[in-house]
């Protein structure tokens, strides 16, 4: 079975005006962003139960269990702000989505005579939806809603607890008496390594919180390769490219205070090529500071 639908908006550009060197200009941006690359959606679905009528048909018990897998599901993909579209999502295809749960029916005859009769019927039923595969499509990462493999898609993930302390005594947490996890973002996890390698004399680091602060490191640039859409970031050359690249080019500069960092070791070999490529760009050389080159 196979089912493939996709509303077109109304109106995919959207008509506003914008100062350009003091001047108001008109300028239009995309309400929508099409894909070329989308397949029809394809499903495979199986049920079984059973249907029971007892004391003579006066009683009505039905179960129905049912499972389908979906493959190539349709869902609204995040768009990176820095791709400039007023757009924020874009529709494209997922691995595989299953969908499986149990369908419960109770009913009965509680009275009947000549004039008069009495029903009930009682329906209940559990679903459960799980994202068996993301094929090529990235972990969906939102402010709450993630669809990540192996969990429902859009499920509502929460920051971890830490911990907790009722400073004041009055039985009640506040949120200054709660620590969460914060987002793991990659300026986080660089900053213990920079300050050992910047604002540290040499007789004052401390081995233990470089090396923690390394593997922090590692683990975003392991994250970030997860998440490239193509020989870019976000596929297309954008901002995010010329946001993220300082960052890299700092891990060099800490390692000439560290020499034990390996800066391109690093790297995975996907951001390494990234790198190359947009060191490549015919406007890298007049932009860079000059301090920054090798």
């Amino acid at each position: 079975m196979t089912s493939a639908v996709m509303a077109m908006p109304t109106n995919p550009l959207n008509a506003n005006s914008a100062s350009i060197k003091n001047t108001d200009a008109p300028i239009e941006t995309f309400n929508a962003i099409g894909n070329d690359s989308l397949k029809p959606e394809r499903s495979v679905e199986w049920e079984t139960g059973f249907d029971s009528r007892l004391f003579g048909n006066r009683i009505q018990f039905d179960v129905t269990y049912y499972s389908k897998i979906t493959h190539d599901a349709l869902i609204g993909a995040v768009i990176a702000p820095s791709l400039g579209s007023g757009a924020t999502s874009q529709r494209a295809n997922l691995g595989s989505v299953k969908n499986a749960g149990v369908e419960l029916t109770l009913g009965g005859q509680l009275f009947e005579s000549r004039n008069f009769e009495m029903d009930f019927h009682v329906t209940s039923s559990l679903n459960a939806n799980k994202v068996v595969s993301l094929g090529t499509t990235p972990p969906q990462i939102g402010v709450s809603n993630w669809t990540v493999a192996g969990y429902p898609i859009g499920g509502i993930w929460a920051k971890a607890i830490t911990g907790y302390s009722d400073k004041n005594g009055d039985g009640i947490l506040t949120v200054d008496e709660v620590t969460i996890v914060t987002d793991t973002l990659f300026d986080e996890a660089i900053d213990p390594l920079t300050t050992q390698a910047f604002s540290r004399k040499p007789e004052e680091r401390e081995a233990k919180e470089i090396a923690a602060s390394r593997a922090a490191v590692v683990d975003e640039l392991a994250y970030f390769t997860k998440a490239m859409r193509g020989d870019f970031l976000a596929g297309p050359l954008s901002a995010a490219d010329f946001t993220f690249y300082p960052y890299i080019s700092y891990l060099p500069r800490c390692e000439l205070k560290l020499p034990d960092l390996d800066a391109d070791g690093m790297l995975t070999p996907e951001l390494r090529a990234w790198k190359s490529r947009v060191e490549r760009l015919p406007f890298f050389d007049k932009t860079i500071p000059p301090h920054w080159k090798s």
